[in-house]
């Protein structure tokens, strides 16, 4: 990538750096997102995780636990992916700055900036959708359990009528 940019006219360095600010705001999006889910503890789909065992608190610890070292294990790998897409877009900017004039190099990045706030806003509503709907589906299986049903202390089967002062 690196040999692309040096070779490049302004023509392709513009579209070179327009395509990797975009890029680096669609790492930012599955970070913000993962950060978003370790926060209330929710486990977004792409955590796969079946543990077998006996004692209920035991399982839920391990897939707590599992759950959360899966997430920052994403996280560490986006960020890595973000980190190399910004030396680039780093290198990009420095060989935009020496090949376009002052000018056309400030228009061009005012509309770099708008496509990339375009992007971004797109990708937040998303993001925020995801996270209400793992929000409601966590809350919803906790609302899925059912209070404890009280019987009565006595029931007659026999013959006899009890009143109702005799039967409470």
């Amino acid at each position: 990538m690196l040999n692309k940019i040096d070779v490049a006219s302004a023509a392709k360095l513009r579209s070179i750096f327009q395509n990797l600010q975009i890029k680096a705001e669609n790492y930012s999006s599955p970070i913000f997102f993962l950060k978003q889910c370790k926060r209330p503890r929710l486990t977004p789909s792409l955590v796969k995780c079946s543990v077998k065992c006996s004692f209920l608190f035991v399982k839920s610890k391990i897939e707590k636990w599992v759950s959360e070292k899966w997430i920052c294990s994403k996280i560490r790998r986006w960020y890595g992916l973000l980190n190399s897409n910004s030396k680039l877009i780093y290198y990009a900017h420095s060989r935009l700055s020496f090949v376009l004039h002052p000018y056309e190099l400030d228009r061009f990045l005012g509309y770099c900036h708008h496509k990339v706030e375009s992007q971004r806003r797109l990708l937040k509503t998303k993001n925020m959708k995801k996270l209400q709907g793992l929000i409601d589906q966590r809350d919803g299986n906790q609302g899925a359990v059912q209070a404890h049903k009280f019987y009565n202390r006595l029931v007659n089967k026999s013959g006899t009528v009890l009143s109702e002062n005799e039967e409470e």
